[in-house]
């Protein structure tokens, strides 16, 4: 009981010089180096705690200070849960019972077995402060040490806590990563289905055009009469690929170009939804394929967009600080 005795006083005097340390370099700063004449910068003492969190830079030396003093103070709040929770008694480290291996410790080799007692209290707290007091984010030393000194004394919430976030952050990622493959592939099959009306549309034009030879005009004889209702049917079909990307977009103005070309000389005779051609009128069959150029690079952008993706997550999570 002696040596434990000794062992925390001992902890306690280490704790106390360092963050006493802390304080003086703070409270003393060395002196500036002396300053060309004329100049109006200042030497950086700023100890605050704040600001030292929000630089996030692992080459700060006074980082290193405030996590020290983040851990001892942690591992007293890990003597503070041991004398609560034992009420004011502390455990020793032991071997634990053959009861307690059945119990709690079922697939662990008893020989192989030891109970740190009040060690592990204190190595959990320690460990515990540094990850709440990133979510807390504290404003001065005193918070610093007092959110510390809770959290330690509450480690293995803490932890549980944390894990919980975590598994909850994969789960959302994941889960937003199989939407948008379920979208992307859902946006190809509306692709593909517009190219597929729009080869549809031109067969049935070109079956009642005359195409002369050397050329790529497409002549609708005086007197044709195309379905309308067909040039709607495609126009809703590329309705549903509006802003998948710029390419779709681009499919859908040059359709709607090639629909007024052919309604620019045809009539819609009374009482019917045909399209009625008062002369001959020549088409140019590259309008065509300007829609169907524009779905295929539509496609191959969303393609390229579905691989792009696949590479990224077959990667880890790395992005799940927002869920903690």
């Amino acid at each position: 009981m002696k040596r434990i005795k000794s062992i925390l006083i001992g902890l306690f005097l280490a704790s106390s010089i360092g963050v006493t340390d802390a304080y003086a370099q703070s409270d003393k700063p060395s002196p500036p180096a002396k300053l060309p004449v004329g100049s109006t910068q200042v030497a950086q003492t700023d100890w605050d705690v704040e600001k030292i969190f929000k630089s996030k830079s692992l080459d700060n030396p006074k980082l290193y200070v405030v996590l020290l003093a983040m851990l001892i103070a942690g591992g007293f709040g890990g003597i503070v849960f041991e004398l609560l929770n034992l009420q004011g008694n502390i455990e020793r480290p032991h071997a634990p019972t053959e009861d307690e291996l059945a119990a709690e410790l079922a697939y662990a080799t008893p020989l192989n077995v030891i109970d740190l007692g009040i060690f592990a209290r204190i190595i959990i707290g320690a460990f515990a402060a540094v990850p709440a007091m990133a979510v807390i984010d504290p404003k001065s030393v005193l918070d610093l040490l007092a959110m510390s000194l809770v959290a330690g004394s509450t480690g293995t919430a803490v932890f549980r806590y944390f894990q919980d976030r975590l598994l909850i952050g994969i789960a959302q990622q994941e889960e937003i990563e199989k939407n948008k493959k379920i979208k992307q592939k859902n946006n190809i099959a509306k692709i593909d289905k517009a190219i597929a009306a729009v080869e549809t549309l031109q067969e049935e034009v070109e079956t009642k055009s005359e195409s002369p030879e050397g050329t790529t005009a497409l002549i609708i004889p005086q007197g044709t009469v195309l379905n309308r209702n067909r040039f709607g049917e495609v126009r809703k079909v590329l309705s549903q690929v509006t802003g998948v990307n710029a390419e779709a977009n681009k499919a859908i103005a040059a359709f709607k170009k090639l629909e007024e070309e052919l309604m620019k000389n045809s009539d819609k005779p009374q009482g019917t939804i045909d399209l009625k051609f008062i002369k001959n009128t020549p088409i140019d069959s590259n309008l065509f394929g300007n829609v169907k150029d524009s779905l295929s690079q539509a496609k191959g952008a969303n393609e390229l967009t579905v691989i792009a993706d696949n590479s990224e997550s077959s990667q880890p999570v790395t992005q799940i600080q927002n869920h903690l």
